[in-house]
This record gives C-alpha cells, sequence and structure tokens, in this order.
C-alpha cells in the first residue's frame, strides 16, 4: 500500500545565510512539494504575501495576529495577491515574472500540493505558524562564526544593522523574547557598528530563541548546516523521514546533482546565493575568510549559546 503524504505546511527558517534555501529547494524536489520563496520579505513580495511584513524578522504572536493572519493564510492556500504587485511591476519582464507566479499557484492549488515557505524572516514567527496553520517546523543552525564570514563578504547586501534597529522595534519580540538583549541590540544597531560584533548578536538572539525552541518543540526538525554538509544525502533522507515525505531515487538523483559539486561552474562557484554546491569544500570555508583574532572574537561573544550546539572542535 502506497504510503499517505502529509500535506501539512512546512516551514524552512533559521538564521540569514544557515542555509534555508538550501534545504528548502532540496525538500521542495519531492513532486509533492511546491516552494515559497520568502514570501514575508519587507516590501519585496507582496504578490506572494498580503500580510504587512515590512520589518525584519517581524514577530507575529496571538496578540497582533489580526494584521497578518489572513495574508498569511491565502499564501499557504497558494492564493496570489495581485492587488499588492500592481505597484511592483515596472517592466515586460515583471510582468511576465508575475504571470509566471500566479499560473504556478494556480497549478498547486490544483493538484493539491504541499506548500513549503522558506523564510528566515519568520523565525521568531514560527511558533504561532505551528499553532495557527499546523505548520512542520525545519530549523537551520549553522557555525556563528560561518554566518559572520558570510556576512562580512557580502559586505552590506543584507543590512544586520536594520535587521538589529527593526527587532529592537518590536515591542511584543523583546517583551516575549529578547528583553535581556535590548541595550546591545541598540548599541550595535548603529551602522557604524562593525559587521562581525553585529552578526554574532544577530546570531546570538535567533538561537537564543531556538534553544527554546527545543525544549518547548521537541517534534519540530533541526539541522546542523555541518552535518547536512558532510553527509547531506542520508540527512536529507531523514529529514524526508520526518516531513512523511517518499524519499526515492527521483529526489537523491536531485540532492546529488545539487550537492556533489561535480561540473559547477566558475560562476555558481563564485555566486553566494547559489543553491548547487561543493558540500565539503563548504565546510570549513569561514577558516580562510576570518582570521583567528576575528574568530575569537565572535565566539567570545555568542559563547553563552553556542556551547548548546558547538564544542571546542568545532572552532
Amino acid at each position: 500500500m502506497q504510503k499517505k503524504l502529509s500535506r501539512k505546511p512546512i516551514l524552512v527558517t533559521g538564521v540569514v545565510r544557515s542555509g534555508t534555501t538550501w534545504m528548502g529547494r532540496m525538500i521542495a524536489a519531492a513532486p509533492s512539494v511546491a516552494y515559497i520563496h520568502e514570501p514575508c520579505y519587507p516590501s519585496r513580495r507582496p504578490g506572494l504575501c498580503g500580510a504587512p511584513f515590512e520589518k525584519w524578522y517581524t514577530y507575529v504572536s496571538r496578540d497582533n495576529e489580526q494584521d497578518f493572519y489572513p495574508g498569511m493564510k491565502k499564501t499557504l492556500q497558494f492564493r496570489f495577491n495581485p492587488g499588492g504587485q500592481w505597484h511592483k511591476i515596472d517592466s515586460l519582464r515583471a510582468v511576465a515574472g508575475t504571470a509566471k507566479v500566479y499560473v504556478n499557484f494556480l497549478r498547486y492549488r490544483l493538484f493539491k500540493t504541499t506548500a513549503l515557505v522558506k523564510a528566515p524572516m519568520l523565525l521568531f514567527s514560527a511558533p504561532w505558524l505551528a499553532e495557527r496553520f499546523d505548520m512542520r517546523v525545519v530549523l537551520m543552525i549553522r557555525h556563528p562564526a560561518a554566518v559572520a564570514s558570510s556576512l562580512k563578504m557580502l559586505n552590506g547586501a543584507i543590512p544586520v544593522a536594520g535587521i538589529l534597529s527593526d527587532i529592537s522595534s518590536q515591542p511584543l519580540l523583546m517583551r516575549d523574547h529578547l528583553y535581556p538583549f535590548e541595550a546591545e541590540i541598540k548599541k550595535l544597531a548603529d551602522p557604524k557598528q562593525g559587521i562581525l560584533d553585529q552578526a554574532a548578536l544577530l546570531w546570538k538572539l535567533v538561537y537564543h530563541v531556538v534553544l527554546k525552541y527545543k525544549e518547548q518543540h521537541p517534534n519540530w526538525i533541526f539541522v546542523r548546516y555541518v552535518d547536512l554538509s558532510r553527509d547531506p544525502l542520508n540527512v536529507f533522507r531523514d529529514v524526508f523521514r520526518q516531513l512523511d515525505l517518499e524519499f526515492g531515487d527521483h529526489e537523491a538523483n536531485q540532492i546529488g546533482w545539487y550537492c556533489a559539486g561535480e561540473g559547477l561552474s566558475n560562476e555558481e562557484i563564485q555566486n553566494p546565493w547559489s543553491v548547487r554546491r561543493n558540500t565539503a569544500a563548504q565546510l570549513s570555508s569561514w577558516r580562510t575568510r576570518l582570521t583567528k583574532a576575528e574568530t575569537e572574537r565572535v565566539r567570545s561573544e555568542v559563547e553563552e549559546i553556542a556551547q548548546h550546539f558547538y564544542t571546542d572542535k568545532d572552532w
């Protein structure tokens, strides 16, 4: 008898640069799953979600859900929000892209496909999403030095100071989770502060909350990036199993092609956003990007939290 597949929606989240796109794309190798890329990215993708996600790492709970519930419900039902998209259309290419997403959503709805939302920005809202929409949560954990080195390399493409500022401007988030860090956040939200200190603080804030999640939600799936990089096929197989998704030759071949690093072009190797990767080569790339002093600086800032995920040998 064929296994009955779950249609509960999936959330893939984590700190920025933690491998969420990689994880989400690979899960979406399953034909029964459709990938939705960051519908809550601040002010960028109004067609994917009509909810007002105007801040980085917007926090949604029962206390403020009235503004977010309708839009998120429509997104998980693959109901496109054309009214919110029109003012973003400024070229024929944008028209074509919008039309493609609209048609894809219609097709996903028709075939009763499982929605997978890849969204680091929804990390603090994950408990609300799990409760209100019965979402299954996959949470990526990446080494703090790797995250810091990646953000340093991107040289401002991800505005860490702006993220910290948005976090501190959310009273509910500060009240429920991050009040111990209020003074530190306000200090490092200044764009003139160093990127490594800002990245270390962002990592610390996120995984301070993730430690709570691990205690409160043992049924969620927590994956360390380093474990995934060392053995992608078996880790993905286990993730598929926990999500009640079939894992056959098609899925294994897709994952192998994306993760083995064979035939990578120079453009793919140099592109920090590429999903195709040589996973083995990426394991310790941060060690060549950061000096020993920089690594020690990051560690000193995060050690109280990081020790729950990494040992001395991981540094």
